[in-house]
């Protein structure tokens, strides 16, 4: 039986409203309205009056939708695993986030991407937000609540507390001497799935999944956790109507290689395109597939249209086993797979972040002296080429040339500081150029300004004390251009 819980929960009728819109899409049909109501009059005792439906042809300005009352506002964690404390507010939807002129990235919900060094916290973030957010018959089956304490002698206790967008908040509280968490507040209605970094592909002899959960997060907290079967769900024709199964197939058929117009058809436990199984594709595409189906199985309800599936999804590692073509584009790709559907995720990979939109990177760092979880959000620029990202301040890098060619720029800028060069410093120069033309020439033009001012700045700065740095930086570009252009010719006053 459910109940209201506390002032800060959502009422009865709200709450089966969501939950039964994260079950299916029918919670504007009258007659599924009527037993709402009357779960409800038996729950409370008291009588109440039915949402009013909302009208297909209502110029009537909308309530909030699910997904914006359920939505994270804000993650507040103390003494979780490695994080010490940390207080992050995330995105609010804000309308005309992208450039105007980009349709498909103005459509759809926001993400959140997380990115930051091995070791920072950012599973662990994603795992206190699961906790957080699953269900309180669920909470303990992960194991003693005081695993997740920080192991610091002096730290004896932890929460994780989340504000949703509707002013409502779960509180999770755990000690040293405790096995189980303390809660306060109603877990989130939606679906929450959880992926780790190690996705695990389902056996194909393994059965089919019997029904979607609302809380399936167990992945992301056990590496063994293989994904669910759900080809063979899609395929077996007492779960799936072959109506439905087209609906899926087309949202699978988004993900494929190739823009032919060959359609996905089922044959016994396995889908097939060109009379090839699925499982024959590439591990990359084999794994996003295994994926994407999981949560499609999930978030489908009786509808199985992606357009309607809501839920948020907690994605370690999002760049796992992809080919860089599609790291570039599996933000772009998912959010239009799933449109109504939230995304935390975390990434190493400067590819996957260029396909962020404003506000959606948060760059993690833990301060070595407190253990407080510094975090920082930074926009990427559109149209960012890799180098860009990794050389900005998104990843902290100088530069993403090999060591030894950074050192051969180095003498090379060393070199071209001397006013008067001897004849031992020219020979060395034009072999230092021949030696960077070679290394160098593949990249093109694009890079060449960037590593080249980069290689200045990290030689002494002795010599030519009436230059600036922009008159440098140009100098250096032109006498590389020279050398990706042909022989540069002798000439020492071209920089006098």
């Amino acid at each position: 039986m459910v109940q209201a819980q506390g002032r800060d929960s959502m009422d009865p009728l709200r709450y089966l409203a969501a939950r039964l819109d994260a079950e299916t899409v029918l919670h504007n049909r009258p007659e599924v309205v009527a037993a709402i109501q009357a779960l409800v009059e038996e729950i409370s005792g008291q009588q109440t009056s039915p949402p009013p439906l909302a009208a297909a042809d209502s110029d009537a300005e909308a309530g909030p939708t699910l997904t914006e009352m359920a939505w994270i506002d804000r993650v507040e964690i103390s003494n979780f695993r490695s994080i010490g404390k940390l207080d992050l507010a995330f995105q609010r939807i804000v309308e005309g986030r992208a450039d105007e002129d980009d349709a498909a990235a103005c459509t759809g919900q926001p993400w959140i991407m997380l990115l930051g060094e091995n070791g920072v916290g950012k599973t662990s973030l994603l795992q206190a937000v699961a906790l957080a957010c699953m269900p309180d018959d669920q909470l303990n089956e992960l194991g003693p609540a005081h695993q997740w304490l920080n192991q610091n002698a002096d730290v004896h206790d932890g929460f994780v507390r989340l504000t949703f967008t509707d002013g409502t908040q779960r509180r999770l509280s755990f000690t040293r001497d405790r096995d189980r968490f303390s809660s306060d507040g109603v877990a989130s209605p939606v679906r929450l799935l959880g992926y780790g970094a190690t996705r695990l592909l389902p056996e194909r002899s393994s059965p089919p999944p019997a029904a979607p959960a609302l809380c399936s997060v167990r992945n992301l907290f056990d590496q063994r956790h293989p994904l669910a079967n759900a080809e063979a769900y899609f395929c077996a024709d007492a779960s799936t109507r072959s109506e439905n199964f087209e609906l899926i197939a087309s949202s699978v058929e988004m993900l494929l290689p190739g823009h032919d117009d060959s359609k996905l058809s089922r044959n016994g436990n396995r889908m097939w395109r060109n009379q090839h199984p699925l499982d024959a594709l590439s591990g990359g595409y084999k794994s996003m597939i295994a994926l994407a189906m999981d949560i499609m199985f999930h978030l489908s309800g009786n509808s199985f249209d992606m357009e309607s599936a809501r839920g948020m999804i907690l994605l370690d590692e999002i760049e796992l086993h992809l080919h860089p073509r599609w790291k570039i584009r599996v933000v772009s790709q998912l959010r239009a797979l799933f449109p109504n559907v939230r995304f935390i995720v975390s990434t190493h990979d400067p590819l996957c972040v260029q396909g962020l939109q404003k506000g959606e990177l948060v760059v993690l760092a833990a301060d070595p002296r407190s253990g407080t979880l510094i975090h920082q959000g930074i926009d990427v620029p559109p149209g960012s080429g890799a180098d860009k990202v990794l050389m900005g301040p998104w990843f902290g890098m100088t530069s993403t040339l090999d060591q030894d060619t950074l050192r051969l720029m180095e003498k090379h800028s060393a070199l071209l500081q001397v006013v008067t060069p001897d004849e031992s410093q020219r020979i060395r120069l034009n072999r230092l150029q021949d030696r960077l033309d070679t290394r160098l020439a593949a990249f093109g033009t694009t890079r060449l300004p960037v590593d080249a001012g980069m290689a200045f700045d990290a030689a002494p700065q002795g010599g030519k004390p009436d230059i600036s740095s922009e008159e440098a930086r140009d100098f250096i570009h032109q006498r590389l251009m020279g050398i990706l252009a042909g022989p540069v010719q002798d000439g020492g006053d071209d920089h006098a």
